[in-house]
């Protein structure tokens, strides 16, 4: 197992409309569902810039932007069964949703009662619940190779720390 520091450093806000920073968060413990990746490209859209400036009123401070990325994995959590070390993965604004209901097991998670996305909300798993406001904690995955949306949700959901 590669090991992954205490603290990740990352470019990030404080509050509505400031200037950004260099600030560390710290990682979320491990579970059976996550997998820790190495960040190679990162996207910013305008939705970031919105959730920066706070236009929209959820954003949720510190925030660290960013939401559309690529990146290898090095660590699974025990029941990830679907990657392997090494894969290239790609991570979207969704970080979690229930998995069981009509539209996740449809492949139409995006519409989950449930959905919890990428800087807003908590995430929770068998080590406890999550404060939500940066990029690299369960998030929805999908193989670079294989980025389709009609995959079983149980080959399109995972967690990554």
């Amino acid at each position: 197992m590669t090991a992954i520091p205490k603290d990740i450093p990352a470019y990030g806000f404080t509050e509505a409309k400031s200037v950004g920073s260099i600030m560390t968060y710290p990682v979320k413990p491990m579970s059976k569902y996550d997998a820790d990746i190495v960040i190679t490209y990162n996207g910013v859209c305008h939705t970031d810039t919105h959730m920066i400036d706070n236009d929209w009123g959820m954003a949720r401070w510190p925030l660290i932007p960013g939401h559309e990325i690529v990146g290898h994995v090095i660590n699974l959590g025990s029941q990830i069964t679907d990657l392997k070390v090494g894969d290239v993965v790609a991570l979207g604004c969704m970080a979690q949703s229930c998995l069981t209901c009509e539209p996740c097991i449809k492949g139409l998670d995006n519409i989950c009662a449930d959905l919890v996305f990428t800087y807003f909300g908590d995430t929770k798993d068998e080590t406890g619940t999550h404060p939500h406001q940066v990029v690299l904690v369960p998030i929805c995955v999908l193989m670079v190779e294989n980025c389709s949306r009609s995959l079983p949700a149980s080959k399109r959901s995972m967690s990554v720390r």
